[in-house]
């Protein structure tokens, strides 16, 4: 609609012109013709083509580091603080999601506490399922991408703002939810720098 309405009230002097049936004015039109190819190219900026947990080990158990995601020309879309493992637990020590490469799918919104931060909680699926995670010495299952408390994860990746933020997470949640909508599925990959 805007370019239409540029294109009929432009007074630039070019080519292509068209006249009013009724009055007879002439209106010079600045653009050839009207489509959306820009609105389609702003909304790919904002798709997740894949997404990136790179962390330092905090100890042989826990990470902490950012998942980051990106469009399919390599932009940053967003950064979010984020864990997993956990070392302290009553229920004993939980290992970091093991390294390599995922792909993350879905969206389930949740108000299980273990999935919430800030008032938001929801799961995201990856796969594959199960992995074998080589410093555990076992198989890993149900692994997840969801909002935590600080104490961090049994294995998922845990978004972690600070307290009482809630932008971060609906920002996250809505850029996933419209990527996953177009995508289906994400591609994730999990790298690590030792521990020190």
């Amino acid at each position: 609609m805007d370019i239409g309405m540029f294109n009929h009230t432009s007074i630039d002097k070019s080519t292509q012109y068209i006249v009013d049936p009724v009055t007879g004015q002439i209106y010079y039109c600045a653009l050839g013709q009207v489509n959306c190819v820009e609105f389609t190219m702003l909304k790919s900026a904002y798709l997740i083509a894949n997404a990136l947990y790179s962390a330092h080990m905090e100890n042989k158990y826990r990470s902490e580091g950012k998942l980051t995601t990106y469009n399919s020309n390599g932009q940053v879309i967003g950064s979010y603080h984020a864990t997993s493992g956990c070392s302290k637990s009553s229920s004993g020590p939980y290992y970091t999601l093991p390294s390599g490469d995922y792909v993350a799918h879905g969206f389930e919104t949740s108000t299980d506490p273990k999935f919430m931060r800030n008032g938001i909680g929801f799961k995201i699926r990856l796969d594959p399922n199960p992995v074998w995670d080589p410093t555990a010495g076992y198989s890993r299952t149900n692994l997840l991408i969801h909002p935590t408390r600080l104490n961090g994860t049994q294995g998922c990746i845990g978004l972690i703002p600070r307290y009482g933020d809630q932008l971060p997470l609906l920002d996250f949640q809505s850029n996933w939810n419209n990527s996953i909508f177009v995508n289906r599925s994400i591609p994730l990959h999990v790298a690590y720098s030792p521990y020190y």
